[in-house]
């Protein structure tokens, strides 16, 4: 069945469609006010399942706030804040906002692919990651961050150096990550300095 929303034509299927299948779809018979008929439209595709983003499906993973590369040489040299996709579907976060100490920095992203990260910083040059040219300076005594979308609130987390709960990586050069992206209602609990040698790992599982 179908149905005209003013210049939108809405298709009601039987059954439901899998996310990734290949169609082919040809409308034909339309006609306006004046009875002139419409050529024959072919539409061939490939179906997406895009969700709406919900609390908790973009999570804020990993937190760059104090770079220092005196203190880690493969330090990078900007902030950067890492935000991952939890769910199993592609999500439509064309109205996400990163929130940082009460000003709200839109993001011109339409869709975030599923179990994707995605690393926002100031860096114009980092390859796979959003640049934000008015990317807030990230206080190194710890502040909020939050994601939000349409005024809904997906994720707060609140950072600081105790987070970090090793005293060889807390002066600097080394990112905060979440241990369990899974249980995303722990506090500092679940978060630690980045393990991994570079002593950071954007766009990279914790």
């Amino acid at each position: 069945d179908y149905s005209l929303e003013g210049n939108s034509l809405l298709i009601f299927m039987e059954d439901n469609i899998e996310d990734g299948l290949f169609f082919d779809l040809a409308i034909e018979g339309l006609s306006d006010e004046h009875l002139n008929v419409a050529p024959v439209i072919n539409i061939s595709d490939n179906f997406k399942d895009i969700r709406t983003v919900s609390r908790g499906d973009v999570i804020i993973n990993e937190i760059l706030f104090e770079p220092s590369v005196s203190e880690n040489p493969l330090c990078p040299v900007f902030e950067f804040i890492e935000i991952y996709n939890t769910s199993a579907y592609d999500l439509d976060v064309s109205e996400l906002a990163l929130e940082y100490n009460g000003i709200r920095f839109p993001l011109d992203i339409n869709v975030l692919a599923r179990e994707t990260y995605l690393v926002i910083s100031s860096d114009p040059d980092l390859v796979g990651g959003y640049y934000l040219g008015n990317f807030p300076s990230l206080l190194n005594l710890g502040a909020t961050v939050g994601l939000s979308s349409k005024e809904v609130l997906i994720d707060k987390v609140f950072y600081s150096p105790t987070h970090y709960k090793d005293p060889d990586r807390d002066d600097g050069g080394y990112s905060l990550e979440r241990i369990n992206y899974l249980n995303p209602c722990l506090g500092e609990e679940n978060w630690s300095a980045c393990q991994f040698v570079q002593g950071v790992s954007p766009g990279y599982s914790n």
